[in-house]
């Protein structure tokens, strides 16, 4: 690379100046995210107590057969789904219900019948 070209690249002159911002804060959100997603995993193998730290053993996949099988993490389980399901048979109707009142006022409003409302047109009357 010669020094005109490197000028331009960090001068923002270069279509490829763009690179400098968002290169470094990919790698920065990978690590963040990444790291402690693979030691979460590493101790999930693992038989760790924390009382005692220097005690531990790989058990490999037996820590999530014990939970899969467990009766009190399977009435959890079953208490999230009937939460969510109930929660999405309320929400869905009413949030149709509010969309389509925030289209039909806008379009009164402006008087244009066939516009039709895009998400747009929700940010504009919030």
């Amino acid at each position: 690379m010669n020094k005109e070209k490197i000028r331009r690249l960090f001068a923002m002159e270069s279509e490829n100046s763009w690179k400098l911002l968002f290169y470094p804060g990919r790698w920065i959100l990978l690590l963040l995210t990444m790291v402690p997603t693979i030691y979460a995993f590493w101790l999930s193998i693992q038989n760790y107590n924390l009382a005692k730290p220097t005690q531990h053993s790989f058990v490999l996949f037996r820590n999530y057969l014990n939970v899969l099988t467990d009766s009190r993490f399977l009435g959890a389980l079953g208490t999230t789904a009937k939460f969510t399901v109930c929660s999405l048979a309320l929400e869905l109707p009413c949030q149709e219900n509010i969309w389509e009142r925030v289209c039909t006022d806008h379009n009164h409003a402006s008087d244009d019948h066939d516009a039709g409302c895009s998400r747009s047109d929700l940010e504009d009357v919030l």
